[in-house]
Parts: structure tokens; sequence; C-alpha cells
């Protein structure tokens, strides 16, 4: 995973399951960025299917990962969409 995920998600983390003070920045909307996006999904897609239910006991750092990176795959395709006009 790039430098600028781990952070993102590290931040993200922090912030949501932590309850700390953290500003989450923004990775730019670039197409690398989308591609390592959907990589990781892709990687953590099958965890979700195997785990199911037990997903929040046994992983739940993957679980909350995946979930702050569809949010931010939405956000950065949308500035991409509205960059290529």
């Amino acid at each position: 995973m790039s430098e600028v995920l781990d952070r993102y998600l590290t931040d993200s983390y922090r912030r949501d399951i932590l309850g700390e003070s953290v500003e989450v920045g923004m990775p730019v909307a670039d197409p690398q960025v989308i591609a390592d996006i959907k990589a990781e999904l892709a990687r953590i897609e099958p965890l979700v299917r195997l785990l199911g239910a037990n997903l929040a006991n046994r992983a739940f750092v993957q679980h909350q990962n995946k979930r702050a990176l569809e949010k931010l795959l939405a956000q950065l395709e949308a500035q991409q969409d509205a960059a290529d006009g």
C-alpha cells in the first residue's frame, strides 16, 4: 500500500475509532492513488466474504480500512470526473 493511503487510513482510524482529534488529509485525485485504492479493496474483499459476521471480532482494522477506502474512492473519483469535465 502506498504511503499516502497508509497515512490516510492511520489518521482515519485514530479519528473514527480512537476518538483522537486528528485532521485526516485528503489524498489528491490521482489515477495512481485511485488504482492503489482499488487494489487494496480487492485484497480486503475476499477477507470480508470469508469472515462474514465474525469480521468485527477477527479483523476489525481491515473492515475499517475497507469502509474508509470505499468512501475515499468515491470522493476521489468524483473529483477526477469533475476535473475531466
